[in-house]
C-alpha cells in the first residue's frame, strides 16, 4: 500500500517509516497538517497514519478537510490523547481506527492490515492476470492454486507491473517507484529482480509472463504467456523440485537458430559469433543484440552436425567488471578487474543523532491528574570535518578500499560514493545493488 505518515516527531516518523517499509509499503512523511493535506491531494495514498497534535493544521482539522474528498483512503489516528470524547469525535469525522501512544509496532501493523481489509474489501485488494492472483492485503501470490513465495521487494515489483499491465514500464520508473532510487542510478538491480520473478513464475508454468519491450522496459502481457492445452510440459513434486518433459521439435527444416546468452553483454555476443564463424569458415553467425546470436543454416546442410560443431566451439570471454553491494548486510564486493580513473572525493558534513526514550510523568498528590508516559527526544547535530580522497593515475581497487576504511566510511557511504564515482566516470564497472 501507499502510506502517508503525518507526524511532527522526526524520530517517531522515521521509526514508523522503517517499520511500514519492512512490510513492503511505500511510505511518505509529512511533519505538519498543511503539508499532509497537500501531499495527499497529489499522491492519493491508500492509508493515512495521522497524529492529532500537528503544527499549522491540527489532526482533527485534517480529518474534516480530507474525509469527504478522499472516501477511499483509510485513516488510522495515532495520538497521545486518550479521552473518550476525542476518540468519538475522530471516529465520527471518518477515522477508521484510533491507537493511543505509547504503542507496539506489531499492533500498529496489525491494525493497518485490518483497516485496509475493511476498506478495500475482498475483491478490490486483489490483482489478477492469466491465472496469477495477488492478494495485496495478505501479501500472497498464487497461480492455479499453487502458492509462490516472493521477497518483499519482489512482491512490490510484481505488484507495480500488475498495476500497469498492458503497458511497458521503464527501468527508470521502476527504480523510482519500487527502489526509491534516482532514475539515472548506474545499477542493473531492475534486470536482476525481473529475472528472479521470471524464474519463480516459470516453476508454476507461467512462462514469459513478463515481456521485455526493447527500448522501453518490461510489460506484463498475454502475448508471451503461451500455454499448451492438455499437453503439460512441466510439473511440480510436492515439497520437492520441478520436472520437465521434452517437447518434440523438428530441426531438419529450420533455416536459422538463436543462441541465447546467460548475461546480456555485446562484447560476449560478438566473441561468440566470431568464434562460430572461425570454426565454420564462413559468416554464419552474427550478434542480433546483447543477449542472442543468430546462426544461419545453408540449404541442404546437415543441421545436427552443424549444431554439434557449434556446441564444441570454445569462446574466450573478457571478465565483466562488476561491483556487487548488498544493502541489507552492508557487504561490498569489488572485482579485481574494476578500473579506476583519477578522481577527487570529498566526504563528510553534518552528523545528526536522534535519541528517543519514554519517561513516566506523574501528577502531584490530590491533583486528580493521570500518570502518563511521555516521549523525550534528544537531537544532537555535529559538524563533521570533510575528508578528502585523491585517486591518482594508476590507483587500484585496493587503494580505494584502504582510503574508505581510513575515513571510517559506512556501507551506505560506500554505496553512495561508488554510485557518484560511476556517474562521474571514475569507475569503469557495473554496479549491482542486491
Amino acid at each position: 500500500m501507499r502510506v502517508m505518515v503525518a507526524e511532527d516527531d522526526p524520530a517517531l516518523s522515521v521509526f514508523l517509516q522503517k517499520g511500514l517499509e519492512l512490510e513492503g509499503h511505500r511510505v511518505e512523511l509529512a511533519a505538519d497538517g498543511v503539508t499532509a493535506v497537500e501531499q495527499i491531494e497529489e499522491d492519493h495514498p491508500d492509508l493515512l497514519v495521522l497524529d492529532l497534535g500537528l503544527p499549522q493544521l491540527d489532526g482533527v482539522d485534517v480529518l474534516r478537510a480530507l474525509r469527504d474528498r478522499f472516501p477511499a483512503m483509510s485513516i488510522l489516528v495515532l495520538t497521545g490523547r486518550s479521552q473518550l470524547p476525542q476518540k468519538i469525535e475522530c471516529l465520527n469525522l471518518g477515522a477508521d481506527d484510533y491507537l493511543i501512544k505509547p504503542f507496539s509496532l506489531h499492533e500498529l501493523l496489525a491494525r493497518c492490515r485490518a483497516v485496509a481489509r475493511r476498506r478495500v474489501g475482498a475483491n478490490t485488494g486483489v490483482l489478477a492476470f492469466e491465472g496469477l492472483r495477488m492478494d495485496r492485503i495478505t501479501r500472497t501470490v498464487t497461480h492455479g492454486g499453487d502458492a509462490i513465495d516472493f521477497t518483499a521487494k519482489e512482491f512490490t515489483l510484481l505488484e507495480h507491473l500488475l498495476q500497469n499491465k498492458g503497458r511497458a514500464v521503464s527501468r527508470r520508473e521502476l527504480l523510482e517507484e519500487v527502489w526509491r532510487m534516482p532514475p539515472d542510478a548506474g545499477t542493473n538491480v531492475v534486470d536482476v529482480y525481473v529475472n528472479y520473478l521470471r524464474r519463480k513464475l516459470s516453476i508454476v508454468g507461467s512462462h514469459d509472463l513478463i515481456q521485455t519491450v526493447r527500448g522501453e522496459g518490461y510489460a506484463i502481457s498475454a502475448n508471451g504467456n503461451t500455454k499448451q492445452v492438455n499437453h503439460p510440459t512441466t510439473a511440480r513434486i510436492p515439497l520437492g523440485g520441478s520436472i520437465e518433459r521434452g517437447v518434440p521439435l523438428d530441426i531438419a527444416g529450420k533455416t536459422s537458430f538463436n543462441i541465447l546468452l546467460q548475461d546480456a553483454d555485446f562484447r560476449s555476443a560478438r566473441s561468440v559469433a566470431d568464434a562460430i564463424n572461425k570454426e565454420l569458415g564462413r559468416p554464419a553467425a552474427h550478434a542480433s543484440n546483447s543477449r542472442s546470436v543468430e546462426l544461419q543454416v545453408k540449404q541442404g546442410e546437415d543441421v545436427p552436425e552443424l549444431l554439434s560443431r557449434v556446441e564444441g566451439v570454445e569462446v574466450t570471454l573478457s571478465p565483466r567488471a562488476k561491483v556487487v553491494v548488498n544493502e541489507r548486510t552492508g557487504t561490498v564486493v569489488i572485482g579485481g578487474n574494476v578500473a579506476l580513473q583519477p578522481a577527487s572525493i570529498l566526504h563528510g558534513g553534518l552528523a545528526v543523532n536522534i535519541v528517543s526514550e519514554f519517561q513516566v510523568s506523574q501528577p502531584e498528590a490530590f491533583s486528580q491528574g493521570q500518570t502518563k508516559v511521555v516521549q523525550q527526544t534528544q537531537v544532537d547535530v555535529k559538524d563533521k570535518p570533510v575528508n578528502r580522497i585523491d585517486l591518482k593515475t594508476g590507483s587500484t581497487v585496493e587503494d580505494l578500499v584502504r582510503s574508505l576504511q581510513m575515513i571510517g566510511a559506512t556501507a551506505r557511504d560506500v554505496i553512495s560514493i561508488l554510485q557518484a564515482m560511476k556517474s562521474a566516470g571514475a569507475v569503469e564497472a557495473e554496479i549491482e545493488v542486491l
